[in-house]
């Protein structure tokens, strides 16, 4: 017996609760589909599930909280269900199942409750008091039974009491951990300030998990079981409370004299001033115009020159150039129309220049240009096939009459695809370079432009069977077999009625197909004509084997046994049907089938009532026969009762008391409130410091409600039960007293090194000293330079200081910055123009402009490139090479003149080419090409003969050979084809007499050949056929009773003497023999006289008349097996 073991879930603070004291088995077992009642009728269900009031019962059920489908706590499925109405509905979270007044409901798993589980009750020789829900049985080696309380209850086991382990100190919690009892076991929950699961509690680390109140600019150390505060560097405060040191105002930064000072939160920031760098602790001027400078410091255009100043600069525009230095354009002598650029060139602007470049389709420097003339030099693109004109700057290109495109590209126009031509609608079109030619298609003949159609049968050029009829059509010809034959026509077989489905059978007959015709014959189980056919019944004929308890059904051709209702089987065998064993009876589910021959018996189970077909169930509530007690309710359940105690109290429902909702930890009150029990309930009520109902309580804010004891100057926090009082900024104490700081009397002021501090009631003000501007925390020195206060000279740069200022001449000007003069760099030599430049001073700089012959801003000049910027005046097919002031031209490659002048080396003409004699040369601008003549492949150097045949670019018929020439190809019928080797068809052999067949053999004429097969009678390979001996080789049809004569070709069969028949059956003579003979039709034999023949139907028709008079009295004498069979096989045989 499986246990089920029932108990709420563990909490961190429970892991020491013991196991429910109680067992529960799956509901699985054999002799329940289900928890039913807390009660059975065999003794064998748990005592303590035995009701006495209203009480809701565990029954070992689990319900997942998001679904409605559950299960046995060991996770075995329920195979019996008694759920209440709307149960079990999901809530979210787990929820276990429980029994009330017969039904089943759900609640939550954390509610203690006495449960109702099947477990094992020892077979008892004597039990005189059932044992305590909490106890468990024992046997003794005598048979008697005896009670033991489980662990966690004390007592003699037919009562038993809960232990309190906390009173006892028997508990196992920590000594920092709060013991609480419960039913059967206990809890520890950690006191304040530690944390755990109660048998082991450590102490909460406030400032790692955050709970501590220091500022945030404070450190936090935590103690056992507190913590302290310390304001971090560059705070002041007492921890919980820090605020910032300004050093800029305390004058304790060591910023340098040019740079300033910025208070930051616990620190300071020193920044050079603007025109200086430096870590602002040492400063240093900037020279923005250093060019070795890693950074662009100055905002000069690219193409200015920048001059640094004492904490300035200034920007002038390089020659070529204007602007005011910070923003440079270049001069676009192009778009100024200041160049000297042919009408037919192309200006381009370079910085500070520009060139001259011809346009396309002219020649020349760009300063005089001229037109090229594509078509007489061979420079222009045009196709073979076209004609070039030459235009100004351009050329152009037109196809030649014949071809068609843009000139460039030129392909020949295809008539036959453009439908131009004039061919016959049936001849068939051949397009060739310029024009095309006409063919008419096969079946058709005449010129091409006109076609007739030639009838193929009246010439006899057909290929149709000698079995079918030549049809002609327009340019072509049909073949149809004639009737008894299929086939395409050119090929013409025997019809098989049978195999086709031709034929009009009965679908219960067998066809036999003979020349021309076919025969038909009933199956076994039918009767009939064989066209005919009808069902043998069986069953009326008695005939069947189905068993004394079956019933014969006749079906179409045969029957079926089916045992009667109440039997099983095949029908053939039956054998009566177990309807308890198969659950095939109509018994009520509380009653108890009896099998019966050929039925069942049903009758109703024990504490039930009823017909056994209709159980119904006996209600020991409503009789009064329940032992609920007077605070329980008695439920009735299917074949039982179960007792439930009511709402408030406690119980087996037998047994029910009051509930300490408060001790039970099963009351709704607030956790900042007071549980207080009473008979059947409870009441809450908030604790000191909150207000509410008990069931909710609130936090009472004191701030808020001006009930707080904080000084005037300070500030109310509310904590939960309490508050706080913090002194306001400027005032310090402990909060319910506080006192005004004189902030410039201990330095604790934020004004600037340069401002007075004067201390007024919770603060201070500070105002900046004379020779400063401010609001008194950030004072600044007064700028006589930006000002324009100073007399600095106007060549001078005015450099502000404290509280003065100084002047310094600029770059190019020298004296003491009141008063400058220019200084000459170039006749002083400290210009930095290039070797190749003019120096030229100017006031207050000078300027370099590079000699003619080089480029550049005159302190860097470079030679000038004529070639790579396309001021020479070099040929378009020359090469140009720069030299140091100059450059030369130099025709290229397959060109020849002075370099200025190129003309074209035509290779072609004076064969200096490498052309292939198989190719032709055509000359190019510079150059040449081979191309490959036709019949030909190759890059034209070297050229190979293109083989039609294996490349499969010929025309050739698939029935025709192709055989390469040089150049060419040429195509001939394969052997058994006609026809140019364009066009091939089939020669028929057969039909122009043309095969080697051998005269008792038929032939079929085939694609390119024929074949040849010996007639039947006739075997051999079809050009050599020999007569078939069938009485030889026993291949003939005689009867036994009959002899066999060879024909040729054929054969012919006479019953022996005393036996008539046509042969093929011959029966024994009884009067007056009348033979008759059988022979197998000879194709090349005349057809017999119309009177031999009725001679021969009449005499086999005396005979056939004897033979079945006899036969019939054969019959009705004895039924031999299978008369039919042999009756239908006869019957084929004679007709």
């Amino acid at each position: 017996m499986k246990q089920c073991q029932l108990a709420a879930p563990e909490t961190p603070s429970e892991s020491t609760s013991k196991q429910s004291k109680g067992h529960a088995s799956n509901g699985t077992d054999s002799t329940s589909k289900g928890p039913k009642s807390a009660k059975k009728s065999s003794g064998s269900a748990d005592s303590s599930a035995s009701t006495e009031d209203d009480e809701k019962f565990t029954t070992g059920i689990s319900c997942p909280g998001d679904s409605s489908s559950c299960f046995w706590i060991d996770g075995s499925p329920l195979r019996y269900e008694n759920w209440d109405k709307n149960e079990p509905r999901p809530n979210g979270n787990r929820r276990c199942g429980i029994l009330s007044k017969e039904k089943w409901g759900t609640s939550s798993c954390s509610a203690h409750r006495r449960f109702i589980c099947k477990r094992q009750q020892p077979d008892c020789l004597q039990m005189p008091m059932p044992c305590d829900v909490h106890a468990s049985y024992g046997k003794l080696p005598n048979g008697l039974c005896y009670c033991t309380c489980n662990q966690g209850y004390s007592g003699d086991g037919v009562f038993c009491q809960d232990i309190d382990e906390c009173e006892e100190d028997t508990d196992d919690c920590d000594p920092n951990a709060s013991c609480i009892n419960t039913e059967g076991s206990f809890t520890c929950t950690c006191n304040i300030g530690y944390d755990g699961v109660g048998t082991s509690c450590t102490d909460i680390n406030e400032c790692t998990s955050g709970t501590h109140n220091c500022d945030g600019n404070a450190q936090c150390t935590n103690n056992q079981g507190s913590f302290i505060c310390a304001c971090n560097t560059g705070y002041q405060g007492d921890g919980v409370t820090c605020s910032d040191i300004d050093e800029c105002v305390e004058s304790t930064h060591n910023c340098d004299p040019n740079a300033a000072c910025t208070n930051t939160p616990g620190s300071f920031t020193c920044a050079c001033n603007t025109g200086y760098q430096g870590d602002g602790v040492t400063c240093a001027d900037i020279n923005e115009c250093d060019v070795e400078s890693t950074h662009k410091l100055h905002n000069c255009h690219s193409d200015a020159t920048c001059t640094n100043n004492q904490g300035s600069f200034s920007c002038s525009c390089n020659t070529g150039y204007f602007g005011d230095g910070v923003t440079c354009s270049d001069i676009n002598e192009c778009t100024s129309d200041t160049h000297n650029c042919d009408v037919n060139a192309q200006c381009t602007n370079n910085k500070g220049s520009f060139i001259c470049a011809c346009n396309t389709g002219y020649r020349g420097n760009g300063v005089t240009c001229s037109d090229i003339d594509e078509c007489e030099d061979g420079t222009d693109n045009c196709n073979t096939n076209a004609a070039c004109t030459n235009t100004p700057g351009s050329f152009t290109c037109a196809c030649n009459t014949g071809y068609h495109g843009d000139g460039v590209t030129c392909q020949d126009i295809n008539e036959c695809v453009e439908g131009s031509h004039n061919c016959h609608s049936v001849a068939t079109c051949t397009n060739n370079r310029g024009s095309f030619s006409c063919s008419c298609n096969t079946g058709y003949s005449g010129d091409g432009v006109t076609c007739s159609d030639v009838n193929e049968c009246a010439d006899g050029t057909d290929s149709c069977d000698a079995n079918a009829s030549c049809e002609n059509t327009i340019g072509s010809y049909t073949c149809h077999c004639n009737n008894g034959f299929a086939g395409t026509g050119l090929d013409c077989t025997d019809v098989h009625e049978c195999d086709a489905g031709l034929d009009n059978c009965h679908e219960h007959a067998t066809c036999y197909n003979s020349i021309g015709s076919f025969s038909c014959e009933c199956d076994d189980g039918y009767s009939g004509d064989g066209v005919s056919c009808t069902d043998d019944d069986e069953c009326t004929l008695g005939t069947h084997n189905c068993h004394k308890d079956a019933t014969c059904i006749n079906t179409d051709g045969s029957f079926s046994c089916t045992c009667n209702a109440g039997f099983t089987g095949s029908g053939i065998y039956c054998t009566d049907v177990e309807e308890c064993l198969l659950n095939l009876h109509n018994c009520d589910e509380h009653a108890t089938c009896i099998n019966i021959e050929g039925g069942s018996l049903c009758v109703c189970n024990e504490g039930w009532t009823g017909s056994g077909q209709e159980c119904s169930d006996m209600n020991e509530c409503a009789l009064g026969t329940d032992n609920c007690h007077t605070e329980a309710t008695c439920t009735n359940e299917p074949g039982s009762f179960s007792c439930t105690c009511n709402e408030g109290f406690t119980g087996n429902g037998v047994t029910c008391r009051d509930i300490d909702e408060c001790g039970s930890n099963t009351d709704n009150c607030h956790d900042q409130a007071t549980c207080h029990n009473t008979v059947g309930s409870f009441h809450c009520t908030c604790n000191d410091g909150f207000r509410g109902d008990g069931v909710s309580c609130s936090d009472v804010d004191e701030c808020q409600e001006d009930t707080d004891n904080c000084d005037i100057n300070a500030r109310c926090t509310n904590t939960i039960g309490s508050f706080t009082c913090s002194c306001n900024v400027g005032y310090r104490g402990s909060g319910v007293v506080c006192a005004d700081i004189d902030e410039c009397d201990e330095g604790t002021d934020d004004c600037h090194a340069d401002a007075t501090c004067a201390n007024s009631d919770g603060s201070y003000s500070c105002e900046c000293n004379t020779g400063y501007s401010g609001d008194g925390k950030i004072c600044t020195d007064i700028n006589e330079c930006t000002s324009d206060t100073h007399n600095c000279d106007g060549n001078a740069q005015c450099t502000n200081n404290k509280g003065s200022f100084i002047c310094t001449c600029n770059t190019g000007y020298r004296g003491n910055g009141v008063t400058c003069s220019d200084i000459d760099e170039c006749d002083e030599g400290t210009d930095d123009c290039h070797a190749d430049a003019t120096c030229t001073n100017a006031d207050g700089s000078y300027s370099c402009e590079c000699n003619t012959g080089y480029s550049g801003d005159g302190k860097i000049c470079p030679d000038i490139n004529e070639c790579t910027s396309d001021t020479h005046n070099c040929d378009g097919n020359a090469q140009c090479t720069n030299n140091k002031g100059s450059f030369i031209c130099t025709c290229n490659t397959g060109y020849q003149g002075d370099g200025v002048t190129c003309s074209d080396i035509d290779e072609c003409e004076e064969s200096t080419h490498n052309c292939n004699t198989n190719a032709a040369c055509t000359n190019t601008p510079g150059s040449f090409t081979c191309a490959c003549n036709t019949g030909y492949h190759g890059d034209g150097v070297t050229c190979q003969d293109i083989d039609e045949c294996v490349e499969g670019t010929h025309n050739c018929h698939y029935d025709a050979t192709c055989t390469n020439n040089q150049g060419s190809f040429s195509c001939d019928c394969n052997t058994g084809y006609s026809g140019d080797g364009v066009t091939c068809s089939d020669v028929n052999e057969c039909q122009r007499n043309l095969d080697n067949c051998h005269i008792d053999a038929f032939c079929t004429n085939t694609k390119g050949s024929f074949i040849c097969t010996c007639k039947i009678g006739y075997s051999g390979d079809g050009v050599t056929c020999e007569d078939i001996n069938e009485c030889v080789s026993n291949t003939h049809s005689c009867h036994d009773d009959a002899n066999c004569t060879n024909n040729k070709g054929s054969f012919s069969c006479i019953c022996k003497e005393g036996y008539s028949g046509n042969g093929t059956y011959c029966i024994e003579n009884i009067g007056t023999p009348f033979p008759i003979i059988a022979t197998s039709p000879d194709p090349k034999s005349a057809p017999a006289p119309h009177y031999l023949w009725s001679l021969l139907v009449a005499v086999g028709g005396i005979s056939f008349a004897v033979w079945i008079i006899v036969k019939k009295k054969i019959q009705s004498q004895a039924q031999p097996p299978g008369p039919r069979q042999a009756w239908a096989d006869d019957g084929h045989d004679l007709i």
